[in-house]
């Protein structure tokens, strides 16, 4: 762990206006402003969220966009006193009222108006940009991000000032990143992923490029020439895109770019290869964690080849311990796996509202997690899947990850999910769909199947299907295909 330089983004925002004002902050679609005009723009929205009546210890509910304004009102909250509640773009009005009512809130910034929510605006009145609120304290909450609901009911993530700093921390040590770094960053900026690589840049004092996702290729390519682009912030589901539609473009970038970055999601076999056969001289990280635990372990697999299911070491402000099913510590290897679990100044504070949930999960300042793993003799971590995704069948426990990677490898598949299919009370079976252009020889991939996996992990059904289910930023979705 290292010493945290600063007690909260706000406050490296801040230093960064005092000693680099002029220095490049931020650059959106329409605008850029350097670090002195980010500092004005978020005391000026501060002030006057302040006049709209937001009290210290309120919460504000603020509606993404890929946009200078939306990060400086996020920001102008915190400064405010206030708790940040990011919200995705296009939020319907039942999933408002639902958050606002959890959290006894009132304010919206953004989207449309509703009764009974009052809606705060950011550009009104005549502040100068002079707030001189005291700044957030470390241990103090700085935003509560709530999960999609994709996997159950939506949970409220509390997070401190010095977690958010922490994790921060863990990503700019974890790239390298230099004093002049300007990031490519097309996320959406509600999700705990491109808020933390924005947070990175900030407390390294360099620059992010917002846009709006990958699809305007041309606006995309010439954000990444007109301000010179060193990095690139991107989930699966982007980097899937940006490869089926310009992979020769991102070629030529191979010597401006330092590194890419990755995460929210594990990364297909086939588009990692092509990937490291593109951009051959840049690192290439994959980043493993979760909104409750932000970027636990990192691994540059252009650097570290042929190292499968490894997830990297743990970053700076990381503490493992993996534990059995009685969450008892234990010493780990290939053959002896147990539950992942992560500490550290980066783990958050609790699920809000919920004392029972966050108990079970946050033991010891550890948060347990549901991957199943273990660590080697050279502090190496390696994640083997999720343990409610593991099949039993015949007695045998199953990684559906392990058959996707192999089930992958055959000419014309590309993709796959592997589920179990449970066909009476006591009988399950591996199941496996896969996605192809073109007409497979069933016995052919049949074969290929068995000769590349065990004999209890070839699957007994397999099936074409038009495409894998998985949430926006590329994550695996199995409970609809059980």
């Amino acid at each position: 762990m290292i010493n945290m330089q600063y007690a909260s983004i706000i406050d490296a925002i801040r230093t960064n206006a005092e000693h680099s004002p002029a220095r490049l902050c931020l650059v959106d679609g329409t605008t850029q402003v350097t670090y002195g005009q980010y500092w004005q723009k978020i005391c000026r929205a501060a002030e006057n969220f302040q006049a709209q009546g937001l009290a210290r210890d309120g919460k504000a509910m603020l509606i993404s966009t890929q946009t200078i304004d939306y990060l400086a009102a996020l920001h102008a909250v915190q400064l405010a006193g206030a708790i940040a509640v990011p919200l995705e773009r296009g939020c319907v009005e039942k999933r408002i009222r639902e958050i606002a009512n959890a959290l006894g809130t009132a304010y919206l910034y953004g989207g449309a108006a509703y009764s009974g929510i009052q809606a705060l605006t950011s550009e009104t009145g005549d502040g100068a940009g002079t707030f001189t609120y005291p700044l957030p304290k470390t241990d103090s909450t700085s935003l509560i991000l709530f999960t999609t609901g994709t996997t159950g009911t939506s949970k409220g993530i509390e997070l401190t000032h010095g977690a958010d700093v922490a994790v921060a921390e863990n990503v700019k040590y974890g790239v390298q990143m230099q004093p002049d770094n300007v990031e490519m960053l097309p996320m959406p900026l509600n999700h705990s992923f491109a808020l933390r690589r924005y947070f990175a840049s900030m407390i390294n004092g360099s620059a992010v490029a917002l846009t709006d996702g990958v699809m305007n290729l041309k606006d995309f390519y010439a954000t990444m020439q007109t301000y010179h682009a060193t990095s690139m912030a991107l989930a699966p589901s982007m980097l899937s895109v940006l490869l089926k539609l310009s992979k020769a473009e991102l070629a030529k970038y191979d010597a401006q770019l330092d590194f890419v970055q990755m995460g929210s999601a594990p990364l297909p076999e086939q588009e990692k290869q092509t990937l490291m056969a593109i951009l051959p001289s840049c690192r290439l990280y994959n980043l493993y964690g979760s909104t409750e635990a932000g970027c636990a372990c990192i691994l540059d697999f252009n650097r570290h080849k042929d190292m499968p299911n490894c997830i990297g070491r743990p970053t700076v402000n990381s503490l493992l311990r993996i534990v059995d099913d009685h969450h008892k510590p234990i010493e780990t290897n290939s053959e002896r796996t147990g539950f992942l679990c992560w500490g550290g100044s980066m783990c958050m504070k609790g699920y809000y509202g919920d004392p029972d949930l966050t108990h079970q999960v946050l033991v010891d300042g550890f948060i347990r997690s549901n991957d199943v793993g273990y660590m080697d003799g050279l502090g190496w971590v390696y994640m083997l899947g999720r343990n409610d995704d593991v099949i039993l069948s015949g007695g045998m426990k199953i990684q559906p990850a392990d058959v996707e990677k192999v089930a992958i490898g055959f000419a014309g598949v590309s993709d796959s999910i592997c589920f179990g299919r449970q066909i009476s009370e006591t009988m399950t079976i591996v199941a496996l769909g896969y996605v192809s252009d073109t007409v497979l020889d069933p016995i052919a991939y049949r074969n290929f199947l068995s000769a590349n996996l065990n004999d209890y992990m070839v699957p007994r059904v397999i099936e074409k299907i038009d495409s894998v289910p998985r949430t926006f930023n590329g994550k695996i979705l199995r409970k609809g295909m059980k």
